[in-house]
C-alpha cells in the first residue's frame, strides 16, 4: 500500500509540475469566451474552465494549463489531461477578438469599468431590440468595452441558431445608433413558398415546406438546410445564399 500512495503521489507532483502559466506568444488566449454551446475562461495564471453542450450531451472540466499541441489546449487535471480543440485562434475582427473553440465561435468578453459598462450594456441592449423586432432571434450581443468613446466600431451578434456576425455600428452627432449587417435577412414564408413552386414544376409533385424561421441571417455562399414533405417522404433541400439582397439557390 505505501509503494501504490508513494506513486500515486509522484504522478499528482508531475502533472502539476508541467501546469503553468501561457506563454508569452500566447497571450491572446487569456479571457472568457463565449459562443454558440461553448464557454471558456482562461486565467493569466493558467487555469483553464471549459464548458460544453451539444444535442443534450454536456461535458465540464477545469484544470491547469500544460501546453500546446499545434492549436489545441492542453489541461492536466490532478493525473489526467484533457484537449481543448481549438480549430482558429484568436484573432481580432473590427475590435472583438474571436476563436472557434471545439467546433464553435465564441466571442472573448473584455472586462469594463461600471461607467463604459452601464454604455456598453445600452448599446447592446438597443441593437438586440433591434434584431428581434426584425424576427431574429438572438442569443447573445457583446460590444467592446470602448464604444462610449467611438463613433465607429463592430460589436458581435450571435443568433440562436449559432451563427455569429460582426455588426457595423455608427453613432451620430445626435448618439443616434446605426447598424448594418453584411448578411442576407431570409423571410421564413418567401422561402418556403420558393421550395414549393419549385416543386411543383414536376407533373404530379405537392409538398410542404419547413424552414427555420421566421426570419434568420445567413452571409453570401452559406448553405444550410430545409425539407419538403411530400406525404409520408421527407426531402432534404439544401439552401444556397447567394448575395445579401437574399436571393437563394436550392438543390434536392
Amino acid at each position: 500500500m505505501t509503494r501504490l500512495v508513494a506513486a500515486f503521489s509522484l504522478l499528482m507532483l508531475a502533472s502539476v509540475a508541467h501546469a503553468g502559466p501561457l506563454p508569452p506568444d500566447k497571450q491572446n488566449y487569456i479571457g472568457e469566451w463565449e459562443g454558440h454551446g461553448v464557454s471558456l475562461t482562461i486565467t493569466p495564471a493558467g487555469s483553464v474552465k471549459l464548458h460544453k453542450e451539444s444535442g443534450g450531451f454536456s461535458k465540464s472540466f477545469e484544470g491547469l494549463f500544460a501546453g500546446f499541441d499545434g492549436n489545441d489546449l492542453k489541461v492536466s487535471v490532478v493525473i489526467s489531461s484533457f484537449t481543448v480543440h481549438i480549430q482558429e485562434p484568436p484573432y481580432l475582427d473590427r475590435g472583438v477578438w474571436l476563436m472557434t473553440v471545439e467546433g464553435a465561435k465564441v466571442l472573448r468578453k473584455d472586462l469594463s469599468d461600471p461607467a463604459t459598462g452601464s454604455r456598453k450594456s445600452t448599446y447592446e441592449g438597443k441593437l438586440r431590440d433591434g434584431f428581434v423586432a426584425k424576427g431574429i432571434s438572438v442569443k447573445s450581443i457583446f460590444c467592446p468595452e470602448d464604444v462610449a468613446h467611438k463613433d465607429l466600431f463592430a460589436c458581435v451578434l450571435t443568433t440562436a441558431l449559432g451563427d455569429v456576425f460582426p455588426v457595423k455600428c455608427v453613432i451620430d452627432a445626435k448618439g443616434t445608433l446605426d447598424y448594418q449587417v453584411d448578411a442576407a435577412l431570409l423571410d421564413q414564408k418567401a422561402l418556403q413558398g420558393f421550395i414549393v413552386e419549385n416543386f411543383q414544376k414536376k407533373p404530379g409533385v405537392k409538398v410542404d415546406a419547413q424552414c427555420p424561421g421566421p426570419f434568420i441571417l445567413k452571409k453570401p455562399a452559406d448553405v444550410f438546410e430545409c425539407r419538403a414533405n411530400h406525404g409520408k417522404k421527407i426531402y432534404p433541400v439544401k439552401v444556397t445564399v447567394k448575395d445579401v439582397q437574399g436571393n437563394v439557390s436550392i438543390d434536392y
